[in-house]
Order: C-alpha cells, then structure tokens, then sequence
C-alpha cells in the first residue's frame, strides 16, 4: 500500500512529495487576466479594498485568495438578484 492516499507516511499520494501549492500571490496584470478586468479597474479595486494587496518592494502583489473571495461576491450579488426578480 505504499503511496496509496492517506496512508500515513506519505504525502498527496506520492511517497516524499511534498503536496503543490498554487501561487499565494499574483501581480497586478495576472489578477486582471484572471478577472478579466482592466488592470486600471484592478487597482481601483484595491484602492477599495475589494480585492485584497500587500507591497513588496515597489511591485503591488494581490492575495490570490482575495481575487477568489471576490468573484464569490459577485456570483452571490447576481444571484440575489436573480431571486429578486423570480419572487417579484
């Protein structure tokens, strides 16, 4: 059973593979592409603190996890008025 997943010992099924981490951080113009956004409207957002950024050096990193969080919001935005409009 050795490397079968969750046998202890091992890791994401693969004896001594460590499990892949995806990006914590991305720049401005990759969260852009990802949202399909303008990289203006991308730091406005920052600006207002939808999507979440910290400094490093002179770059502006966006937390991947924030990019994630916001599109949520705006699935769960349309879908509230999805129902608004179905219950009217």
């Amino acid at each position: 059973m050795h490397g079968t997943p969750g046998t202890p010992g091992t890791m994401n099924g693969t004896a001594g593979t460590p499990p892949r981490l995806g990006p914590i951080f991305v720049s401005v113009h990759e969260g852009a592409e990802a949202l399909g956004l303008s990289r203006r409207e991308v730091y406005r957002l920052m600006d207002a603190d939808e999507i979440e950024s910290v400094e490093r050096g002179r770059r502006r990193l966006i937390v991947v996890e924030s990019l994630h969080a916001y599109g949520q919001r705006l699935r769960d935005e349309a879908a509230a008025k999805r129902r608004t409009r179905t219950a009217a």
